[in-house]
């Protein structure tokens, strides 16, 4: 597969997807007890991920971030609350996975596949607080082979 020059729906809607997808994985991770990795593979297995991919309005702007988690979670049969949280490495991750997602317009699953949480973990903190196409071209390398 090759770098897309088309992205994945109108970039009016890249800033709601961040956020939302941003606070799913965080609210997941830091108040459904859900580690990064496994919230990333029901998320990427998602059963509407594909309306997801393609800028869906419903799950784009249409829902927050924690109805968002608890849909993609609802299959764990887990039980979780509602608690106030404050983002961190989980945030991020949700944020730049989804900007790179419409960016690249590539499903999540190849990017997750190609791209592990643990690698987001260890990029943290050398790219949370830099220009983002720093670290999409840090993923492209990885996902597209340049780098181990």
């Amino acid at each position: 597969m090759e770098i897309s020059n088309k992205n994945a729906y109108s970039e009016l809607y890249v800033n709601d997807a961040q956020k939302t997808i941003a606070h799913s994985f965080d609210y997941a991770v830091n108040k459904m007890n859900f580690t990064l990795k496994d919230y990333a593979e029901l998320f990427a297995n998602f059963e509407y991920i594909h309306l997801i991919e393609k800028g869906d309005p419903h799950y784009i702007a249409g829902v927050s971030g924690i109805e968002l988690a608890k849909a993609v979670c609802k299959i764990s049969n887990k039980s979780f609350g509602i608690l106030p949280y404050c983002p961190g490495v989980e945030f991020w991750t949700g944020w730049i996975i989804a900007y790179y997602q419409w960016l690249r317009n590539l499903s999540y699953k190849f990017i997750l596949d190609r791209f592990s949480v643990e690698r987001f973990e260890m990029a943290y903190p050398t790219f949370h607080e830099s220009n983002k196409k720093r670290m999409f071209e840090y993923m492209d390398k990885v996902i597209f082979g340049e780098e181990k």
